[in-house]
């Protein structure tokens, strides 16, 4: 019978400040964001009209969810160092996220900088989840 990890609270609050502070800095002005715009298409008049509210909602969502799949998964993997957290937490984003996100935007005729923009920051986020929660746990 699996156990569940206890889940570190503190760990998650961490995890999601620094994800939205990632995500703040990275598709600011001042990295990505221009670039970002051109390659993704993006309507800024439209997405000010949407507002950000439902793509923040989903990203505290996602950042919790990722925090939580490391509290359980480290001890699984028997992950007991920083170093440890840190491939494991490239390895989680490269299998199961970044070969798929590049495969999706391949088929949709996207450009490979798009990808090392959009899964960059997905890296940047994971890697500090993995390491807040290997920090903090």
């Amino acid at each position: 019978m699996l156990t569940l990890a206890p889940i570190s609270w503190m760990a998650v609050v961490a995890s999601v400040v620094a994800c939205m502070v990632i995500g703040f800095l990275w598709y600011s002005p001042w990295l990505f964001s221009p670039r970002w715009v051109v390659l993704a298409k993006i309507d800024v008049e439209a997405s000010k009209k949407r507002g950000m509210a439902l793509p923040l909602t989903f990203s505290v969502i996602s950042a919790v969810v990722t925090t939580i799949a490391f509290t359980q998964l480290f001890p699984l993997l028997g992950v007991a160092t920083m170093a440890n957290a840190l491939v494991a937490g490239f390895l989680v984003w490269f299998c199961f996220h970044g070969l798929i996100t590049l495969t999706t935007m391949m088929f949709q005729g996207q450009s490979f900088e798009l990808f090392l923009i959009v899964g960059g920051h997905d890296l940047a986020w994971i890697l500090a989840s993995a390491a807040i929660v290997q920090a903090l746990s």
